[in-house]
């Protein structure tokens, strides 16, 4: 990224906003001087952008702090917790400690709001928001921080249960029906199979009327088949695409713990 401002200025902001949570680093080239200088000074430096640098902090009265999240149970100091924080967010020399531990931070992706709240006496990390990914990170990066080889949580989240229900009806439809043609076509098949040894049972009798009488109706049971047999594949697709709603759900819930 090149930036050359088009007046002097003592100083010259640069937005830079990560597309994922992840630690980076910003190599930072200088070059200081007069208007048509054939010289100038250089200046060079690494800035650390920690983990979650895109959530900054912000007034706690100014925002709603979302009803959804989860609660982690955790038996460590609230001392343990500000070093966790302070070196995953930029706070802008806001005084971490002076907060109580009850945070709020914004996005600068796409604003939504994220609380935090650390009851020590009861050993309860309270973190709100509605990003069910955007938690599990936290919990799995708090996690490797404090070398805790399982925690424990109790997740919230109405709004996303409520939506989540949807899937899972669709998930049950789409298995009956599956389990309806499938009944459908095990008979469709048995019948397709008697007509074919009394087509040949005429045949062999040389009743040339009922052969043709039973071929044709094997024909029709054919094409039945072949219609069940789309029916049954477009419920199957509908099924795994669902199914895959099911999974993936169940992974970004199973972060939320450890």
């Amino acid at each position: 990224m090149l930036v050359h401002p088009d007046e002097a200025l003592s100083s010259v902001r640069v937005a830079i906003i990560p597309q994922k949570d992840t630690e980076q680093y910003v190599d930072v080239t200088s070059l200081v001087g007069y208007r048509g200088a054939s010289f100038f000074q250089v200046f060079s430096d690494r800035i650390r952008f920690p983990r979650f640098a895109a959530y900054l902090p912000v007034d706690k009265a100014a925002v709603q702090i979302p009803n959804e999240g989860i609660v982690v149970r955790i038996a460590e100091r609230a001392s343990q917790l500000y070093v966790w924080l302070r070196s995953r967010f930029l706070f802008n020399g806001l005084n971490v400690e002076a907060s109580g531990m009850d945070i709020a931070l914004s996005s600068l992706r796409d604003g939504h709001i994220v609380g935090i709240q650390f009851f020590e006496d009861r050993g309860l990390l309270h973190l709100k928001s509605h990003s069910i990914e955007f938690l599990g990170e936290l919990v799995q990066d708090l996690a490797d921080f404090l070398h805790l080889d399982h925690v424990d949580s109790q997740a919230e989240f109405p709004s996303l249960m409520a939506a989540f229900s949807s899937p899972l009806t669709q998930v049950k439809a789409f298995h009956s029906t599956r389990q309806k043609l499938s009944t459908d076509m095990a008979e469709t098949a048995n019948l397709a199979k008697t007509l074919v040894v009394k087509a040949e049972d005429a045949r062999i009798l040389g009743d040339m009327h009922a052969m043709k009488q039973h071929y044709s109706a094997l024909a029709a049971l054919n094409r039945d088949l072949l219609t069940e047999f789309t029916k049954r594949k477009n419920n199957h697709s509908a099924l795994l695409e669902k199914l895959r709603d099911v999974h993936r759900m169940i992974q970004r819930a199973a972060r939320l713990r450890r």
